[in-house]
């Protein structure tokens, strides 16, 4: 498996995923790239399901995976069924295979993870672990902070070590203060809530 935030060129990257998907791993490779954008690739049980680079989504967040050259990847293992079901992505093979003509370079940057199921103030249990919850919330910084969302999510999460929803709530505020938008922390916060 991968160090948490390794240099990687886009021919590593691309090797990285394919050894993902050959195990068969459920999570998100998140990737910071040297010219600072990022992107993630969602995988369950070893099929690639979501694609996100630049902004852009799916079979479009291909071209935007041209330009990347290197940057830094990390994996984070999660539960399946966390990605938002957008247009089908074509057959994982044939995208590593499109992936592995497109050679440039490229990264990722994910969170830590934990595994206790987080709690809320009253004792009651959430359905989703702390690692998939991490999951979500860094996934969606990313979309708004690019790659430094990550790593925002990193220093939060390590600080307030959440164990209860409320904690994860504190965590989504701080998030969204760093985007400094008042119509896009608001977005960030119901779309993170949204898929909570």
């Amino acid at each position: 498996m991968i160090a948490n935030q390794s240099m990687v060129t886009y021919d590593e990257l691309v090797e990285i995923l394919r050894d993902l998907v050959e195990s068969e791993e459920t999570g998100t490779l998140y990737l910071a790239t040297n010219d600072n954008h990022a992107a993630s690739f969602g995988l369950e049980n070893g099929n690639l399901v979501s694609i996100r680079c630049q902004g852009f989504k799916g079979i479009n967040a291909l071209d935007a995976l041209l330009g990347i050259e290197s940057g830094r990847c990390r994996f984070v293992a999660h539960s399946a069924g966390l990605y938002e079901k957008a247009a089908p992505l074509p057959p994982t093979q044939e995208l590593l295979g499109i992936l592995e003509t497109q050679r440039v370079g490229a990264t990722s940057a994910p969170p830590a993870t934990g595994t206790a199921p987080l709690q809320t103030g009253n004792g009651s249990g959430v359905a989703l672990p702390l690692s998939d919850c991490r999951s979500i919330v860094t996934e969606e910084a990313t979309e708004y902070l690019g790659p430094m969302g990550g790593f925002v999510c990193d220093e939060l999460f390590d600080e307030v070590a959440p164990t209860t929803i409320e904690d994860v709530t504190t965590i989504i505020d701080r998030v969204a203060n760093e985007i400094g938008d008042p119509k896009r922390e608001k977005e960030f916060k119901t779309r993170v809530l949204q898929r909570l």
